[in-house]
């Protein structure tokens, strides 16, 4: 999912993220290892919502 830039330039999610906080926190973080990241706590939280629903 990418958003179109004024230039009319895409970028991933990441790679903006990545740059939004080496910005405010001078730190930067390689988009790859964002991807991964948000992958991870995505998955954890479809695994604790289906756990939920079956509970139910």
């Amino acid at each position: 999912m990418c958003n179109n830039m004024q230039n009319g330039s895409t970028r991933p999610p990441a790679e903006r993220l990545s740059d939004l906080i080496a910005k405010e926190t001078g730190a930067r973080i390689e988009p790859k290892l964002l991807r991964l990241f948000i992958k991870a706590k995505w998955d954890r939280i479809t695994s604790l919502s289906h756990a939920i629903h079956d509970a139910d």
